[in-house]
């Protein structure tokens, strides 16, 4: 009886298994704008706040998640979860203009990579993400700015965006001090980051796991309703 309980399961699991291999991959990148290099960091912590340029390409408008690099000088300041604000601005002649969605995500994902940014005696270097249900409001081939603000530093503390070398042509930074100027300001460096998109499941792609794990749990009512023999 063992074995054919296990077969059963084995027939049910492989119909489930079939269904969840056929979900769409994790997120995938649309927007490269470069990797980190522990080359540096531009200074962002509130009430300041930096922006990178991007372009997205055909067939890449919509967005569900961005990933970014960066530390704290001393490490101690990041804490466990720093609170971020990020968002999408349109672009003004070639600088950052008018928000055009901006969002609390509050505590982001934080990951020491173990890396230290500047060499020795530098910041430790984290990586973060966010991710969010799909943004729809971005155009592909329109000029956009990716703006992240790094909200509760502790005291004596600052917090750095981690510069890159391989960010694509055109790719500017740009930073923002709300006391002065009290607006943005091109910078020369520039910045890691990127936009994912993940898609969401197809309606029959959640029918076959639905599917799957009824059968499951089918199986699994009919052996229990079996009555027990005796051995010997």
């Amino acid at each position: 009886m063992a074995k054919l309980i296990s077969a059963g399961r084995t027939v049910s699991a492989a119909a489930f298994l079939a269904a969840f291999a056929s979900l769409p991959a994790s997120a995938a990148v649309i927007y490269n704008g470069g990797a980190p290099d522990q080359g540096g960091t531009l200074y962002a912590e509130s009430p300041a706040a930096v922006a990178i340029s991007f372009t997205l390409s055909a067939g890449s408008s919509v967005v569900t998640g961005a990933n970014w690099w960066g530390g704290c000088f001393p490490a101690t300041t990041c804490g466990a979860s720093p609170d971020f604000t990020v968002g999408f601005l349109a672009d003004d002649n070639g600088t950052p203009g008018a928000p055009i969605i901006e969002v609390d995500f509050g505590d982001a994902n934080q990951t020491a990579t173990g890396k230290v940014i500047g060499g020795p005696g530098g910041y430790d270097e984290y990586a973060y993400s966010v991710s969010s249900p799909p943004y729809t409001g971005l155009t592909a081939g329109t000029p956009y700015w990716f703006f992240i603000q790094e909200n509760n530093a502790e005291p004596g503390g600052t917090w750095g965006a981690e510069t890159t070398s391989t960010a694509p042509a055109g790719q500017l930074a740009a930073q923002f001090d709300v006391l002065s100027p009290n607006a943005w300001t091109i910078m020369p460096e520039q910045l890691a980051f990127n936009l994912t998109f993940t898609p969401v499941p197809e309606p029959s792609t959640w029918a076959m796991m639905i599917l799957g794990l009824a059968g499951l749990g089918f199986i699994g009512y009919r052996q229990a309703r079996k009555p027990m023999r005796a051995i010997g």
